[in-house]
């Protein structure tokens, strides 16, 4: 089966913390925060912990918000199975909250992915993309030093990030040479009184036939990142892959079905008026039961 777009719309749950709590494994730094330029994205990466224990913590962000992608590396995360669901928080909340995440491998490392992560509360509050939110203070932020983290059935731990506001600085900075370089203006994007919005239904748009009918790839998952650019008439004239896991033949058929299937009302900026923009999410694929 393919599972259908994880878009910014995904539900979340708040839940309060059990009467007795297991004692929490730390995860201190093992590297500078480091950020990553690339011509489809910018990711910002630091590892924490050693060994076989050790994740390493990956934001990646394709436009100017106050969102993330929150991906997470590590042996200790290894499944079969697509889908993960899992409780955290960042400490300047104090809320936990219980997130849908997506399964995968980058190479041979294991990786947990949530999308519409934020550093105020876990992930972005239905009906509203953090895009349209306002942006962090640098207070804020530098409150913001560590993640409390929960796969459900496997051991508690906190990363021990350390204060994000100079992180996020040069994460704002990647992403406005980004959207430049695709053609965008970051400040036009940022102010949009509404984004594109899907005409038709985005679970419609890749299907279980849609699997790629490679038999090298049967029973393999895979996480596709796309971008999609919308014109004034909501019509899709691009496709573009920001990122993706192993193996390679998810993109290709990505791509191709969503320019066929996806419609759209287009973006407006500040003043009302239709203007090109740009869509971005995810989709996992899975391994249908009757390959």
């Amino acid at each position: 089966m393919l599972r259908s777009l994880a878009l910014a719309t995904i539900a979340f749950a708040v839940m309060t913390a059990p009467a007795t709590a297991k004692p929490i494994e730390v995860l201190t730094p093992e590297s500078p925060w480091e950020i990553n330029y690339d011509a489809n994205s910018c990711h910002l990466l630091r590892a924490f912990g050693k060994g076989d224990q050790q994740v390493v913590v990956r934001f990646s962000r394709y436009r100017p918000s106050r969102g993330f992608k929150l991906a997470l590396y590590g042996k200790r995360f290894k499944s079969n199975r697509p889908f993960v669901t899992a409780t955290g928080d960042f400490s300047s909340n104090g809320s936990t909250s219980t997130y849908d995440g997506m399964m995968g491998k980058s190479g041979d490392m294991p990786v947990m992915t949530f999308p519409g992560a934020n550093l105020a509360d876990w992930s972005s509050p239905p009906n509203k993309p953090d895009a349209m939110m306002p942006e962090m203070s640098a207070a804020e932020e530098r409150a913001v030093a560590s993640v409390t983290f929960n796969q459900l059935g496997s051991s508690k731990f906190r990363i021990e990030l350390g204060p994000m506001n100079g992180p996020m600085n040069a994460m704002r900075k990647c992403v406005d040479d980004l959207v430049r370089s695709w053609g965008f203006d970051p400040a036009v994007q940022t102010s949009l009184s509404k984004s594109p919005v899907p005409i038709n239904n985005p679970n419609n748009w890749l299907r279980e036939k849609d699997y790629p009918r490679n038999p090298g790839i049967l029973g393999y998952n895979g996480i596709v990142d796309f971008r999609l650019d919308i014109e004034i008439d909501g019509r899709v004239s691009k496709c573009d892959i920001l990122n993706q896991t192993k193996p390679e033949d998810f993109a290709a058929v990505t791509c191709a079905k969503l320019m066929e299937r996806a419609r759209f009302e287009p973006a407006l900026d500040a003043s009302g008026k239709p203007i090109k923009s740009y869509f971005v999410s995810s989709v996992t694929w899975y391994s249908p039961p009757n390959y």
